[in-house]
């Protein structure tokens, strides 16, 4: 193993392997200063395709199986809020008028389009899993941000996205991939705050708190995260 440095510049990734750049393996450098020995990058770029590739793959079969709504809260009660939001208030009342709001937002505009549920489920299922798979890139960041590089960073990442417990809503209209999306560029935009408090960065993390983590989105400027104070 090597040894730290004093004054030397941060870890930049994969770096080619100078004792044998012919051995199909490189040096990544920690930031200990230790270093250890990988597959070079051509490896990690053809595991994120293929790990890319395995994501959408699940996300289309699994969401083929969806034909109508399934659970009462979770889907029709904001499916509904969004036809009522998009301006037909003969809808009838629900007991969860304000559950999940802000998915309610999201799906409203396509009540202006079309008027037919069952197109507009699919849809909906459609808009779900563009936003889970998209997922890909805030997490792709937030593992960049841990020292990994850029291809292992975004094989890990679409791998996370294959686990069962996100592929197995790739058949609904949930708002749990709205969530996670959100949640993912929070979670990124508050260790940038953590790394660097400039006055952008703590714009960007007060931003997207908000959202991320209060119910509706009347409560969202009353939702002041910590550290966002202006100096």
């Amino acid at each position: 193993m090597s040894e730290a440095i004093p004054g030397a510049a941060p870890p930049r990734g994969l770096r080619p392997s100078r004792a044998n750049p012919h051995t199909g393996s490189g040096t990544h450098r920690r930031a200990d200063g230790t270093s250890v020995t990988v597959p070079r990058s051509w490896w990690w770029w053809v595991a994120a395709a293929v790990a890319v590739g395995a994501c959408l793959y699940l996300h289309w079969e699994i969401s083929r199986s969806a034909i109508a709504p399934r659970t009462p809260w979770d889907e029709i009660h904001p499916l509904e809020t969004a036809r009522y939001l998009a301006g037909d208030h003969e809808v009838l009342p629900l007991s969860g008028a304000g559950y999940y709001p802000g998915w309610a937002l999201i799906l409203a505009p396509l009540w202006w389009f079309t008027d037919d549920p069952e197109r507009l489920y699919q849809l909906a299922v459609l808009i779900g899993n563009v936003l889970a798979v998209a997922t890909i890139a805030p997490l792709t960041l937030l593992a960049r941000r841990m020292g990994l590089p850029v291809a292992p960073a975004l094989t890990v990442s679409a791998l996370a996205l294959c686990l069962p417990g996100r592929t197995v809503l790739a058949d609904y209209a949930l708002s749990e991939q709205v969530i996670l999306f959100v949640l993912a560029w929070t979670v990124l935009a508050m260790h940038a705050l953590w790394r660097r408090p400039t006055v952008r960065a703590r714009w960007c993390s007060c931003s997207a708190w908000r959202p991320a983590t209060s119910r509706t989105p009347a409560s969202w400027p009353w939702w002041p995260p910590p550290g966002c104070g202006w100096r």
